[in-house]
């Protein structure tokens, strides 16, 4: 496997700034091998869900040759695993794997000890539990107000522009003054924040440039400090916010030390903000390009609920995750060996039409619809409610308002990423008439 680097627009930038990411030539691999390592470094095959439609018929469970690790597409399949215990977290690195397109650049995806994703029980669900103790139902209830008078005066300015593009006018804009209302990050950091929270996310790329990592540590290490200082403030000054609560949550005797902490907070504005953005955008994209669906949902705005769930089951931000086998254990009749690397695909999944009948087409009435866009299991997306209540709020108030939406670019790009699916901008006119 030989590497070439081409340059392709930075996706942790709005702007034009190029970086060098690796292409690769997958001559001498198999059909299946060759996209998943293409996949894996943020390169969408063009038709994706086709795709996994060969792979949950053909290699359910399929073994890659490039690296020990194993891929699983079928709802069934991928549900077993996440729910499934004898599967946890083991650090992926590019030794790990062998990546032969990974070269001399830093590994991705580091374990700095400050990120529970990194965890297996009994410490995983110690922290988990400490963190529900704070981050409640009646917390992101109360924050339904803020959300809605903030949707209001993003979509006024939509309202006076006509043509936006939604990824920067709100998509980007609204959950980074949620989650940070939320956690209690000032109006004055937020903004910051939006360069911050992208580039930091590039750690988890196995595609991530060099200069990328380089960013994403520096990036880290200024939000570690920034939290760090937010968390020494509470202290001295409790507030109603999520920090203090989580500072003064206990489960028995236990309680969160600073370092653990700091990393949830780190890891709650990241995935609050980054993950609801994609979400919209791609919630939007989906439902502008299903006209019928849009006019079905402008007639009867009841169904905006499950409207959302079907934006997230057809269209999921996270198309697969990381596992590893804890013990061998059996899935879909093959047995993985303890050690070795599992990536369930979420997004295959989601379009299992073992599950979903008529899985790809895209039904806002859709019912019932079980999709694992959140993951499963004891895993399952902790600010789950809080985006589902923000995706409800804008889509109600955007059919509302708009009464036309029109998409300005037929196939707008997908960023070259692959922990988080999302489009590089989705321009769209706007009309109240």
């Amino acid at each position: 496997m030989t590497v070439k680097m081409d340059a392709m627009p930075d996706p942790t930038t709005h702007d034009d700034a190029a970086v060098a990411r690796p292409t690769v030539d997958v001559s001498g691999l198999n059909l299946a091998d060759a996209t998943f390592v293409q996949l894996f470094t943020g390169i969408w095959p063009a038709d994706l869900y086709g795709f996994y439609a060969e792979m949950r018929a053909e290699r359910p469970v399929h073994r890659c040759e490039f690296g020990p690790m194993w891929v699983v597409t079928r709802y069934d399949d991928v549900q077993g695993v996440v729910r499934d215990r004898r599967f946890g977290k083991g650090e992926i690195t590019a030794a790990e794997l062998d990546l032969a397109f990974f070269d001399d650049r830093p590994s991705p995806n580091p374990h700095d000890g400050t990120s529970m994703v990194f965890l297996n029980p009994p410490e995983y669900t110690l922290q988990r539990a400490l963190i529900s103790r704070a981050f409640t139902p009646k917390r992101v209830d109360q924050l339904r107000g803020f959300v809605e008078h903030h949707v209001d005066a993003l979509l006024d300015g939509v309202a006076e522009q006509g043509e936006v593009d939604v990824l920067e006018s709100f998509a980007f804009d609204l959950p980074v003054h949620v989650i940070g209302e939320l956690v209690g990050v000032p109006d004055e950091m937020r903004d910051r924040f939006k360069v911050l929270v992208p580039e930091n996310g590039m750690f988890m790329e196995p595609g991530a440039s060099a200069a990328q990592i380089e960013r994403a540590a520096a990036s880290r290490i200024e939000m570690f400090t920034a939290f760090g200082q937010l968390v020494y403030d509470r202290k001295r000054e409790p507030r109603d916010d999520l920090i203090t609560a989580l500072i003064e949550a206990r489960e028995g005797d236990e309680r969160l030390r600073r370092r653990d902490l700091i990393g949830i907070l780190l890891l709650l504005f990241g995935a609050g903000f980054e993950t609801t953005m994609n979400m919209i955008g791609n919630g939007l994209y989906t439902l502008l390009r299903h006209p019928e669906q849009l006019a079905r949902l402008q007639a009867d705005p009841s169904l905006v609920p499950s409207a959302v769930e079907e934006m997230l089951r057809f269209e999921s931000i996270t198309q697969m995750i990381g596992r590893m086998a804890l013990e061998d254990a059996e899935i879909g009749g093959v047995t993985i060996p303890k050690g070795e690397h599992v990536f369930p695909m979420l997004g295959s999944a989601n379009r299992d039409p073992a599950r979903f009948p008529d899985a790809d087409r895209f039904d806002v009435g859709r019912t019932p619809n079980e999709h694992l866009a959140f993951s499963g299991g004891i895993r399952y997306c902790l600010g789950a409610s809080l985006a589902r209540m923000e995706l409800n709020v804008l889509f109600e108030r955007l059919i509302a308002r708009f009464p036309t939406m029109e998409l300005l670019e037929d196939a707008p790009p997908w960023q070259p990423r692959v922990i988080v699916r999302g489009l590089e901008r989705l321009p769209v006119r706007f009309g109240s008439t």
